[in-house]
């Protein structure tokens, strides 16, 4: 088994080695990723889940706007027109794409609202139903929820009160000792993934996408997965673990690393590895940079009764 040090001094080494044919191939790189950007935004365009006939079959729900879009397919704000006009989020995903992650998606969050000993669980959104559109499509009917954390953060310009972020750190530390205490680890730990309840849940944070999201333990015998190494980058690279970057198989320690990261960009406004576009930014600049920032560089402008 390589120790994990060995593996970041052997990391740092490589890339150095590597640094000048980097930066000759630079501007040529960020040519080619705006095109290929510039192509994939055209194709899901064109690929669009929404049209007459995905419409006729959804006639419970009227859509009324599209809330995002992403390489998983789109979310739409909708009216449930069978159940006293409640607005729900309609989650779709394209029944072409590779790797379609919505069944597993949703299989999670019925596991996590499970209700065990007259206990609800909290800040998990609820799912109404899934079901597919033969040849078109899959989606997925569930809570409609308030801002992100990262939509919020932007709209207070990037200024968040001490007391603030440490009940936001608090919340989503709660909801993630509960994913985890369910057997799951999340990997996708990131600001836009926190949302904010509406109405009677206004105070509560939840948390959403579990698409990538995995078992960290056998549901029958409750074992641990095993430790294993060269496995590609999951999640979001900027606030990725360390060892999730050195491709180590993700378990409860990396959500709670991510966790940390986040909050560190609450209190500061940026992470040193971060750039405008982190897209442009390949994922092993984003390593080497973190692997230069031990924690207490990073956590050095932080108020002293948070780190110390």
């Amino acid at each position: 088994m390589i120790k994990v040090d060995e593996e970041k001094e052997s990391l740092t080494k490589r890339h150095e080695n590597d640094g000048e044919k980097e930066k000759k191939k630079k501007k040529k790189k960020k040519k080619k990723y705006k095109s290929d950007s510039d192509d994939d935004s055209d194709e899901r365009e064109k690929k669009s889940v929404i049209n007459d006939d995905t419409i006729k079959i959804l006639n419970r729900y009227n859509l009324i706007k599209m809330l995002g879009s992403g390489s998983f397919g789109e979310i739409h704000l909708a009216i449930d027109t069978h159940s006293d006009n409640d607005l729900k989020a309609i989650k779709f995903e394209l029944s072409t794409i590779k790797n379609p992650q919505l069944k597993h998606e949703n299989n999670i969050i019925e596991q996590l609202n499970k209700i065990e000993n007259n206990i609800i669980p909290e800040g998990i959104p609820r799912v109404y139903g899934f079901d597919r559109i033969e040849g078109k499509c899959n989606f997925m009917v569930m809570d409609f929820l308030g801002p992100n954390l990262s939509d919020l953060f932007q709209f207070k310009s990037k200024q968040l009160s001490l007391q603030t972020i440490l009940l936001i750190g608090l919340q989503m530390l709660q909801r993630i000792e509960y994913v985890h205490e369910k057997g799951f680890i999340h990997r996708d730990i990131k600001p836009e993934n926190f949302l904010i309840g509406l109405d009677n849940k206004s105070n509560i944070i939840h948390v959403i996408d579990f698409g990538l999201s995995k078992r960290y333990k056998e549901k029958s015998s409750g074992q641990h997965i095993a430790y294993r190494e060269n496995k590609n980058l999951v999640g979001t690279a900027r606030y990725a673990s360390i060892n999730a970057h050195l491709g180590i198989e993700q378990s409860r320690r990396d959500d709670l690393e991510s966790i940390g990261f986040v909050l560190v960009y609450f209190c500061l406004g940026r992470l040193p590895w971060q750039s405008k576009n982190d897209k442009a930014k390949f994922p092993n600049k984003i390593i080497e940079k973190k692997l230069i920032t031990p924690p207490e560089i990073l956590c050095k402008k932080l108020p002293s009764n948070i780190y110390y």
